[in-house]
């Protein structure tokens, strides 16, 4: 989809948790643990502390094309007693000659508790010129499905096993 001049592709995530002390306010309690949820998201290794709800994270290298392009990205993650929101503040892609650069990618995220789940609304966008990507749209695309489809993979699996871990020790302590 394009909107505002930005290539965009959004997705929808939901987290069913078979647990009866996962509730809507427990749950809202650990999303507003906001540096362990990051840290539950995403390789531990890879991520650095900014301090402030801010985090530095080296991903996995993609393949396009032939091509090993590896992003650097600058994140800002907020609970505002409603919602966790996660947002891209900068990202810098290293790969090919030519490559290494800042990228004007744009990241929002929103994770909200529900009594027994939690869901996630997640878009990744890049500015869309058609003289910039040579007119490859489907090739854009498909990079920033690949974006999502990794979110959505660390949100099923380490972020339920972390969440799970956190409700059966902490979630009546808190």
């Amino acid at each position: 989809m394009l909107k505002n001049g930005l290539l965009i592709r959004e997705r929808h995530c939901r987290l069913d948790l078979d647990c009866s002390d996962a509730s809507k306010l427990a749950l809202a309690r650990y999303l507003s643990t906001v540096d362990r949820v990051i840290s539950a998201m995403l390789a531990r290794d890879r991520l650095d502390s900014l301090g402030d709800g801010r985090f530095s994270y080296n991903s996995n290298s993609f393949n396009v094309l032939g091509y090993e392009i590896r992003a650097v990205v600058k994140l800002s993650a907020n609970w505002n007693g409603q919602c966790l929101q996660i947002c891209c503040e900068g990202c810098g892609v290293d790969g090919p000659i030519g490559l290494n650069r800042e990228l004007d990618f744009q990241l929002e995220a929103e994770i909200r508790p529900g009594p027994f789940l939690l869901i996630a609304d997640v878009w990744v966008g890049i500015p869309w010129q058609q003289d910039r990507w040579l007119g490859s749209r489907s090739i854009v695309q498909r990079v920033l499905d690949l974006v999502l489809d990794r979110i959505e993979r660390r949100f099923r699996r380490g972020l339920r096993k972390d969440v799970m871990a956190w409700i059966s020790c902490c979630a009546n302590y808190e």
